[in-house]
């Protein structure tokens, strides 16, 4: 699991390419579009024909002044606990961190 911070789009970029290579099986999801429910869900499954799979999460404006859910963090912390061990997440965020 990843957390890109940045002010600049093609650094950020950049840093996803560094950490994807040549995985064919990647997902982008957009947190302004889905709920970060939906990236978990996402995150749980299983690909059928690809082992590995990335996610790339844009807008995880949460990491910073952003607002979520209690009850998603807390599935987020859980997640982080035991997580999918095929699976990579990366979220990316154009806001400070807290």
């Amino acid at each position: 699991m990843y957390l890109i911070y940045g002010e600049s789009f093609r650094l950020i970029d950049d840093e996803i390419k560094k950490i994807i290579r040549n995985e064919k099986n990647i997902v982008s999801l957009d947190l302004s579009i889905v709920t970060l429910e939906d990236v978990l869900t996402e995150a749980t499954y299983v690909s059928m024909f690809e082992e590995k799979k990335i996610l790339v999460v844009k807008n995880a404006n949460f990491f910073g002044t952003g607002k979520e859910t209690e009850e998603n963090i807390e599935r987020l912390l859980q997640y982080m606990e035991n997580p999918v061990s095929l699976t990579t997440i990366i979220f990316t965020t154009y806001e400070k961190i807290d």
